[in-house]
């Protein structure tokens, strides 16, 4: 809990957070992930607390970070220059982060992280099977999107690039453009070509797999009047 002064109480299962927290003040954000919390102060320093494998312990000493982003078992904090620093468990992407910056935004699967640059470039750390490998090299890219173990990324032009495990989204994007939303549940994307009103032959693409992840289809919809 965050109180107005920034002080923060901790309570429940001593070992995931519950104990632990820092006892000053002047926090302004805590973030979370399964086995740990995150508090960051108005400086942009960073005081973690909870299980020290999956980033109670490890976060950065300096300052300057403006947002953590998590998955289950790691950290990433983005600077105001645009680097990022991550932490936790290695095979959730708590190490291989970028060395450089420029980084706005930052997207996580259940075990891998994507950074997105000003100039619409990815750079993509953590599990190789679940997103960590196979991002798209060129650039133009404004969004990403994820499921548990693939992401999803949308170029200005409405295209998708889709990379990570197979059965959760990372083949069967759409080859065409347009789009202009991606949704996701925990297996699959949609991507949906937006307009004022509804139009002849609009569609609405998906990639679904079924409840195991042996098999998948790719299914479009079409409005019709």
């Amino acid at each position: 809990a965050l109180k107005s002064d920034g002080s923060i109480k901790a309570w429940g299962y001593s070992s995931w957070g519950g104990s632990g927290a820092p006892s000053d003040s002047g926090y302004t954000q805590v973030f979370s992930n399964g086995y740990a919390f995150v508090g960051l102060k108005a400086d942009g320093s960073i005081t973690a607390w909870g299980d020290g494998e999956y980033s109670g312990l490890g976060a950065p000493s300096d300052s300057g970070y403006t947002q953590v982003f998590s998955n289950p078992g790691a950290f990433a904090a983005l600077k105001s220059d645009g680097s990022i620093t991550a932490w936790g468990y290695g095979g959730n992407g708590g190490s291989g982060a970028p060395s450089d910056n420029g980084y706005t935004k930052v997207f996580s699967t259940g075990f891998a992280f994507a950074g997105l640059k000003a100039d619409g470039s990815i750079k993509v750390w953590g599990n190789a099977d679940a997103g960590g490998s196979g991002a798209p090299s060129d650039s133009g890219y404004t969004q990403v999107f994820s499921t548990d173990s693939a992401f999803a990324a949308l170029k200005s032009d409405g295209s998708i690039k889709a990379w990570g495990e197979s059965s959760r989204g990372g083949s069967g994007a759409p080859s065409d453009s347009g789009y202009t939303q991606v949704f996701s549940t925990g297996f699959a994307f949609a991507a949906f070509k937006d307009s004022p009103t509804p139009m002849e032959g609009q569609e609405l693409s998906a990639y679904v797999s079924d409840k195991d992840g042996i098999s998948g289809v790719s299914i479009s919809y079409q409005w019709n009047r």
